[in-house]
């Protein structure tokens, strides 16, 4: 199996990459409004990439691009993406929040596991975020090894 890109979540005004078995924060949205992506790459079957941000307790979803079908499978979109790895005519943010730079994913609720790469192997290496409706009800540091044995973290 191809390993997925990762989403980006900026905390603290730093830029991190969710865990690899990071739970896929858009679809509770996708799925309320009966939208559907495609995969334009092995490596983003979710057909997104995005970009969310932990502040003042809450997570935001800040940048977007996808790859939208209408109802009859031909792709919307608009005329350019900065995302190589999706179609050309990738959606942003516009298209699903016009006129938002920021939006709160109260749509989500869930754990968002963030990796911190430059942590040493004996250090916490994930910090979990539990998320309620956009709303931060908590955090937790796990080791690697903690993380990737139990499922709950993710």
């Amino acid at each position: 199996m191809t390993m997925q890109i990762p989403d980006t979540v900026i905390y603290n005004d730093v830029a991190y990459e969710t865990g690899v078995y990071c739970a896929d924060l858009f679809k509770p949205y996708l799925e309320e409004h009966h939208i559907e992506l495609f995969a334009d790459c092995s490596a983003i079957w979710r057909g997104y990439i995005a970009t969310w941000k932990i502040e003042n307790g809450m997570l935001y979803l800040t940048e977007i691009y996808a790859n939208v079908t209408d109802v009859k499978g031909h792709i919307k979109g608009n005329e350019s993406t900065i995302q190589s790895l999706l179609s050309d005519e990738a959606v942003g943010m516009d298209y699903f929040f016009p006129y938002q730079s920021k939006v709160l994913a109260d749509w989500y609720s869930g754990n968002v596991p963030i990796h911190n790469e430059n942590a040493s192997k004996e250090e916490s290496k994930y910090l979990i975020f539990k998320v309620a409706n956009g709303h931060i009800i908590g955090q937790e540091q796990v080791t690697e090894q903690e993380y990737y044995n139990y499922p709950s973290y993710r």
